[in-house]
């Protein structure tokens, strides 16, 4: 199975050192798949042109699952994202939020 592993782009100022660091929560997610592709990709870096980014990051890897690693106050950009990945018609799943928050 191909998977895509998104960690959002915002920051706060009190993270931003743990910010540059690769997003360790999806890196150990991805190490544990064995018999699948997995790619994470850290969108903090594509702040700018985010919609283009996973599009390509969308188009390059074919994902058959994407997951988004998002914290509360990235709650926004977890939706822009996703709607993203809807647009190209990648099949919805469950989660925590989709538990405890209407679309």
């Amino acid at each position: 199975m191909n998977i895509l592993l998104l960690a959002m782009p915002d920051t706060i100022s009190a993270l931003d050192p743990v910010m540059r660091m690769p997003n360790l929560g999806l890196c150990s997610i991805a190490g544990n798949l064995e018999g699948h592709r997995v790619r994470v990709a850290d969108l903090a870096f594509h702040r700018r042109g985010l919609a283009r980014c996973v599009e390509r990051l969308l188009a390059e890897q074919e994902p058959e699952l994407v997951g988004l690693s998002a914290m509360s106050f990235q709650f926004a950009s977890a939706c822009r994202v996703a709607q993203i990945c809807r647009a190209v018609r990648l099949p919805r799943r469950g989660s925590p939020w989709a538990a405890t928050m209407p679309p």
